[in-house]
């Protein structure tokens, strides 16, 4: 219930024009080829359900930030956001050692998470963590994007130096 109640606010404040197209685009559906790749790269479990449960968030970043994301979902910026909750307090329960060997060679949704990240900045990290459970104040929300612009090039990568 709460859910639907958020959607349809968000599509109340949205621009017309604008709702037209994210709907057109098919944005309030996952995306299968994202779901595709986050899945190939990361094949952790634990991770992947997680990712798979934040789908939600995702298509609620996309529609409150249409212009920025240009009527994309953020799934790959909110399971990085995630990542980042688990290693500053692990009340989410998701071992992520296991990604750490896996598929170190693959980029495509960590370069995408990244590129999300600076769209949506310090309001994407905290509406994001709200989610979570995880409130952050805007200074945390800064540093976080900071964080995320200072990554390597994988989600092995990331796991392996964190």
């Amino acid at each position: 219930m709460e859910a639907g109640t958020e959607l349809n606010l968000f599509m109340r404040d949205a621009n017309l024009s604008d709702l037209y197209r994210w709907l057109r685009l098919e944005s309030e559906h996952q995306d299968l080829v994202a779901d595709w790749r986050i899945w190939r790269e990361v094949q952790n479990p634990e991770l992947n359900e997680l990712a798979y449960l934040l789908h939600y968030v995702g298509m609620l970043l996309s529609l409150h930030f249409l212009p920025q994301l240009d009527c994309r979902r953020a799934d790959e910026f909110v399971l990085l956001v995630a990542i980042k909750c688990i290693m500053e307090d692990d009340t989410l329960g998701v071992p992520l050692g296991g990604i750490q060997n896996r598929r170190a060679d693959a980029q495509g949704s960590f370069a995408r998470a990244k590129i999300q990240s600076e769209a949506l900045g310090i309001a994407g990290v905290r509406i994001t963590t709200g989610y979570l459970g995880a409130w952050v104040d805007a200074n945390t929300a800064a540093a976080w994007v900071q964080w995320i612009s200072q990554q390597g090039d994988s989600w092995a990568e990331l796991l392996s130096t964190n």
